[in-house]
């Protein structure tokens, strides 16, 4: 249902008229080789990720859901708590305000 011949001029060798394919969201796919099929981990060891599957031994990356946050800095004091803490934030009781010209206050 997708495709329709097309009405433009037919080149003269051409006698056949040429197929048109509309791009519809069902008929959308990546080319050729675009996604290349990942490497399958924990399979034997002939596979070459068998065993460890490619995180070594022991330690905190080589454990199940051992991942660390991506502001972790190595077990020394963090940035944020080095800093002072200076400041003053409103924004939770900030009372919204105009500007007003003194001016035009008699039209008012």
């Amino acid at each position: 249902a997708a495709r329709l011949f097309s009405t433009h001029a037919a080149p003269a060798a051409a006698s056949a008229p040429q197929v048109v394919t509309f791009l519809r969201l069902n008929t959308l796919q990546d080319n050729p080789g675009a996604v290349k099929v990942g490497r399958r981990v924990g399979r034997g060891i002939g596979s070459s990720k068998g065993k460890t599957c490619g995180r070594g031994h022991k330690g905190q990356k080589s454990r199940s859901g051992g991942n660390i946050r991506p502001n972790f800095e190595g077990g020394q004091t963090p940035q944020y708590k080095l800093f002072p803490k200076r400041g003053f934030n409103n924004k939770r009781h900030e009372a919204i305000m105009c500007p007003f010209n003194i001016g035009t206050l008699q039209t008012y």
